[in-house]
């Protein structure tokens, strides 16, 4: 993602911004780096989002902002829930494990 990120800033001829792959729980930047913080449906997965949640506000600047966007359960978004219920219909859900 980071690669597809940086090419994709590259072929924009976007040069005023740094991709970086870090541990959401031990982000590598000083205090109050950041006047915005955005995770898209990525908080789900962290293995300690509480940790996680404090990094981000450590580095975001006391008026900066702070965005997430995490999946819900599915029957509370009606789009999603629709299309795999009609899939769920004639497909067999795969076996996890």
């Amino acid at each position: 993602m980071v690669a597809a990120a940086e090419s994709e800033a590259k072929l924009r001829g976007i040069t005023n911004i740094a991709f970086e792959q870090c541990a959401a729980d031990a982000l590598p930047f000083d205090d109050r780096s950041f006047d915005a913080v955005v995770c898209r449906l990525g908080a789900m997965f962290f293995p300690n989002p509480t940790a996680a949640l404090r990094e981000m506000l450590r580095v975001t600047r006391g008026e900066g902002v702070l965005a997430l966007a995490v999946w819900g359960k599915a029957e509370l978004n009606p789009f999603f829930y629709l299309i795999t219920d009609v899939v769920a219909r004639y497909f067999e859900a795969a076996a996890l494990g």
